[in-house]
């Protein structure tokens, strides 16, 4: 009698399908960048093939007990990856209520902007883009956002964070530029920026209120060392105390890999005297952002965006994403990218130096570092040039999160995230009080 195998050829063919997937993610999409995130894939779907090709060869009652065990062991995964996708809301939402005594914003980022239009007549509203977006760019990279707007961030703590931008498009009180002296100017990425909360709970708000001066807040949403370094070169000027240089060891390195393929953006490393002259291009810069916004909402508009946004929480289900990213946190790529981050940095400090101010690199930790106490490989690596370049280093990992007997609990939920209000707290104390000490230390010595 002829055995009916069908259900055994099809588990083979969605593990080889599987591989393939893999393969494409790994080395065509990623360029083989994040072949070390990919490895434990590519040994579970090689494990699944051959597997999968085992049911072939074993006897069939054997073979029918196992093919029960294995699709209900997937049904109950896909049932827990349901309830990641959708009791995860319910917790937090109970948990904000509990806490603050407000509803979570269950909104999309584009219908609280559209409310915002709609109850807000005096602002201009906008949707934060970041300058990561257009470093393909030949001719306009901007480093900052749309100037003095109401623009509108993100919601991780259940409400969606917004600022007023200043004349140049950042996160500062518009005044801040008018001051005789700058305690502290940041350069870093959303971090720095101070996504997903309010003033005056981010970094730079935090160090106005403990010092009593001036803080200067350059960083973006996306920006890696190569822009944080233009930053510098774009926006700094001679009455700047401090330049605080905050990197945040999840994907800060990654952006440099592609931040050092831009044209316009290597000009800054091959030519010192290289300039965009963005403070004089704000209109243009402005121009560049709405436009790009207003393509976004067209989108939306459409129903295209909700389309795309559907298909791929679907396509997430079946990846098993939550699960996945529970279990095995995502990583990105951390290798140093040849020389570049070192003679970044060290353009950074010579041009902070130029112009007297001294220059501090403040470390911050990924969520990954806590939830499974993932390390950095790269952590060492970058201390390391760190002390050849003789730069004063704030470890936040070894100085706050180490401390704390949860250091989730400065994350939104104690889910992956940005820091929460607390989280940046601690942050900005720290970099306020070791800056002190050093500055102390240098005036005894």
């Amino acid at each position: 009698m002829k055995k009916n195998l069908f259900l055994e050829k099809f588990l083979l063919l969605i593990s080889v399908i599987i591989i393939f997937y893999i393969f494409y993610r790994s080395e065509i999409y990623h360029n083989g960048l994040k072949r070390d995130y990919y490895r434990i894939y590519y040994i579970l779907s090689l494990s699944l093939f051959s597997f999968c090709l085992t049911l072939f060869f074993i006897e069939k009652r054997i073979r029918i007990y196992i093919l029960i065990i294995l699709i209900s062991s997937t049904f109950a995964l896909y049932l827990f990856e349901t309830y990641l996708s959708y009791g995860d809301l319910f917790s937090k939402k109970i948990s904000y209520k509990i806490a603050t005594g407000n509803n979570y914003d269950v909104r999309s980022r584009f219908e609280f902007y559209n409310d915002e239009i709609r109850n807000n007549k005096t602002d201009k509203i906008v949707m934060q883009n970041h300058p990561s977006y257009f470093i393909n760019e030949k001719k306009l990279i901007p480093f900052s956002g749309i100037s003095n707007a109401l623009t509108i961030q993100c919601n991780e703590n259940g409400y969606f964070s917004k600022f007023k931008s200043d004349r140049y498009g950042f996160n500062n009180p518009d005044n801040e530029w008018d001051q005789e002296e700058i305690e502290y100017l940041l350069t870093g990425d959303s971090f720095t920026q101070g996504n997903c909360v309010n003033r005056p709970n981010d970094i730079a708000s935090v160090l106005r209120t403990l010092s009593g001066k001036s803080v200067l807040n350059l960083g973006s949403g996306g920006n890696g060392p190569l822009i944080e370094y233009a930053v510098l070169r774009e926006y700094l000027f001679p009455k700047v105390k401090n330049v605080v240089w905050i990197f945040f060891e999840g994907n800060d390195l990654s952006g440099l890999k592609n931040e050092i393929k831009s044209e316009l953006l290597n000009k800054y490393i091959e030519n010192l005297n290289f300039t965009q002259n963005l403070k004089k291009r704000q209109v243009e810069i402005n121009d560049l952002l709405l436009n790009t916004m207003d393509k976004e909402i067209q989108i939306k508009k459409e129903n295209k965006k909700s389309q795309i946004n559907n298909q791929n929480k679907l396509f997430n289900l079946i990846k098993l994403y939550k699960v996945r990213h529970l279990f095995y946190p995502h990583q990105y790529n951390t290798e140093l990218p040849n020389n570049d981050f070192e003679k970044i940095l060290g353009l950074a400090k010579n041009l902070s130096i130029k112009n007297n101010s001294n220059f501090y690199f403040v470390y911050l930790p990924r969520y990954s570092r806590y939830v499974k106490n993932l390390d950095n490989k790269s952590y060492k690596n970058v201390k390391k040039i760190l002390k050849e370049l003789d730069i004063e280093i704030i470890d936040i990992h070894e100085s706050v999160f180490k401390n704390q007997n949860d250091p989730l609990n400065l994350f939104p939920f104690r889910k992956y995230g940005h820091y929460n209000e607390l989280g940046y707290k601690l942050v900005a104390e720290k970099i306020f009080e070791k800056i002190n000490e050093l500055q102390k230390s240098n005036d005894l010595n």
